[in-house]
């Protein structure tokens, strides 16, 4: 049985377009903020912050947030979570306030990680962002000598999700969580992402990689066209920080390859997780509505 993908949130992300809608397609649980207490509750209402809880609150429901079967896992945050916050912003010397948020989703994947569900698969929990803009705020430059010996591979693929048009932001997230809670679907996704850690792990030394993931990404997206109807496309991107000495094994073959019919790519990130990541493990997911203009890793030779 494939291990359940987690993705962690910042305090704000649901205050972005269309919340969560793509995201609750791409994990199998998220991992979300919310006001642990009422004084908490006040302090994200403020004008200040304009978190809007109240949208928090609706978001969570149609999630079914920390129920059996639910797509999320929300966890407290009140003082002490903002303390804990606060000690890991200065032991990093994060100073860019917008950074701050990408500490949110470390902490999540670490010290403030939720149990899992009782009889849930062991999970690999990762930081999730809403766009590569957000990413890029939170990932540094990749420079000098650390380009000669680090870099982040980014595995692209593509995704449907159901068409937003005409529909308020709950709407669309009830649309994909019903989508979510598919068998057919989770058994497409989970092949897709068990390939992603084989070929990560192991390698496969030729284009039946590729034609491989092609297949089940091909199959994922028919999945959601049969349950929805209107869809639109976005794109799903896997950062991985590597060695750069991991491009002469089987990560190198398979990113020399290249792609097949566009639908999955291998390209070079510019940047680095503030944080360092183990070696050759999934760092952090986001999805784009556009295709990037990454460097291939061949060009770095």
């Amino acid at each position: 049985m494939s291990r359940e993908r987690w993705g962690t949130f910042s305090v704000k992300d649901h205050t972005f377009e269309h919340p969560y809608a793509a995201d609750v397609l791409m994990y199998d649980r998220l991992i979300i903020p919310r006001p642990g207490d009422s004084k908490e509750r006040v302090l994200w209402a403020s004008k200040e912050r304009n978190w809007n809880p109240d949208l928090l609150d609706s978001l969570l429901e149609i999630l079914r947030a920390d129920k059996p079967h639910g797509r999320a896992i929300t966890v407290p945050w009140n003082q002490t979570t903002r303390e804990l916050f606060n000690i890991r912003a200065e032991t990093a010397k994060i100073v860019d306030e917008e950074a701050h948020y990408g500490l949110t989703r470390r902490l999540l994947t670490k010290e403030l990680r939720p149990e899992a569900p009782p009889g849930v698969v062991p999970t690999v929990v990762i930081s999730a962002y809403p766009s590569i803009i957000e990413a890029e705020k939170e990932w540094t430059e990749n420079k000098g000598h650390e380009q000669r010996e680090t870099l982040t591979l980014a595995v692209k693929h593509k995704f449907a999700l159901p068409d937003p048009k005409g529909k308020t932001e709950q709407e669309l997230l009830q649309e994909a969580v019903s989508l979510a809670d598919d068998a057919d679907f989770q058994r497409k996704r989970a092949k897709i992402y068990s390939w992603q850690d084989d070929v990560i792990r192991t390698g496969i030394a030729n284009e039946d990689a590729l034609e491989e993931m092609e297949q089940y990404v091909s199959d994922y997206e028919m999945a959601v066209k049969k349950a929805v109807g209107e869809v639109y496309t976005k794109f799903a991107f896997t950062l991985i920080p590597i060695a750069l000495t991991a491009l002469g094994g089987p990560i190198g073959t398979l990113a020399g390859i290249g792609s097949i019919a566009n639908l999955v790519r291998f390209w070079i990130f510019d940047r680095k997780p503030v944080i360092k990541a183990g070696e050759a493990e999934v760092a952090a997911m986001f999805h784009d509505v556009a295709e990037l203009g990454w460097r291939r890793p061949q060009n770095l030779y």
